[in-house]
């Protein structure tokens, strides 16, 4: 089996796509994800491009992967390096829709984008290290008061589609069902510059304490950090899926998400306490 020319995820499976000299146009060649042996699909496309067909959701994604066989959903494991049976036997458990009801606005899609940043932290002068890293976030609703400045005029509506960005690790897949996945046309880009500077100890404060904690010497000041190219390519296979399930997957399980959710709403709780209890000494 050769590697394909495109691939595309769509509402009905992840096929494989060749070029047609008869219809001038890619075809969808008969072979899809979920078919082989050995995970074939994903090993020789891996460093292929993929498109998204519109109105593809995590659904169609899920019901795509339960169609695959055992040695398929292993490669797709291995590629995105990411456990995906518990995901699949936690919906199968629990398979009904859960209600959106976050109060920053219903999610409105599953964004999967790509980082491409310079960094000269570890030369100190003209010579940069890449890094190329994919990940996904969720896209909510517009906030108000930025709709607010589109109606005055004061931003573009293109200047404030970014304002309600988050992170969904801690999101159960059963409220994202319906949620479209979409590919960041823009990649992000950053160019951070350093510069050598004689070592001093960098502290930082932690909430609740007036106290700071030395986190050791620091040898490079930051001098620029630039995200002001707008910057356009592609998006592998291999790069989708690891950006997408390093965030649905990010903490292993579903069951070690809600342990996390749970330790992390503790130590809100804590925190607020702490809060409220200096406000009354204040008083005092």
């Amino acid at each position: 089996m050769q590697a394909h020319d495109k691939v595309r995820l769509t509402k009905d499976g992840l096929f494989g796509e060749r070029w047609s000299k008869k219809f001038k146009d890619y075809v969808v060649d008969g072979f899809r994800a979920g078919g082989t042996k050995k995970g074939e699909f994903f090993w020789r496309n891996r460093n292929i491009d993929i498109t998204v067909d519109e109105g593809v959701t995590l659904l169609h994604l899920v019901k795509a992967m339960a169609d695959m066989n055992t040695d398929e959903l292993h490669a797709l494991c291995l590629l995105s390096n990411a456990n995906l049976a518990p995901y699949l036997i936690d919906f199968c458990d629990h398979p009904e829709p859960m209600e959106d009801a976050d109060k920053f606005g219903k999610l409105t899609a599953i964004e999967v984008y790509k980082t491409i940043e310079f960094d000269n932290h570890g030369s100190g002068d003209d010579v940069f290290d890449v890094t190329i890293s994919t990940c996904a976030h969720g896209k909510g609703e517009i906030w108000e008061d930025c709709m607010d400045q589109v109606r005055a005029g004061t931003k573009k509506l293109d200047e404030v589609k970014e304002c309600n960005s988050y992170a969904i690790e801690f999101t159960p897949w059963q409220k994202m069902l319906d949620i479209p996945i979409k590919i960041r046309p823009l990649i992000y880009h950053t160019e951070m510059v350093w510069k050598p500077c004689k070592p001093k100890e960098w502290k930082i404060g932690v909430l609740g304490s007036k106290k700071k904690h030395s986190m050791g010497k620091i040898t490079r000041e930051i001098v620029e950090r630039k995200s002001d190219k707008k910057v356009k390519g592609p998006m592998s296979l291999g790069e989708f899926f690891t950006g997408l399930f390093n965030e649905l997957a990010f903490f292993g399980t579903p069951n070690s998400r809600k342990e996390q959710h749970d330790i992390i709403n503790d130590r809100v709780e804590d925190v607020e306490k702490q809060l409220e209890k200096e406000k009354k000494q204040k008083k005092k």
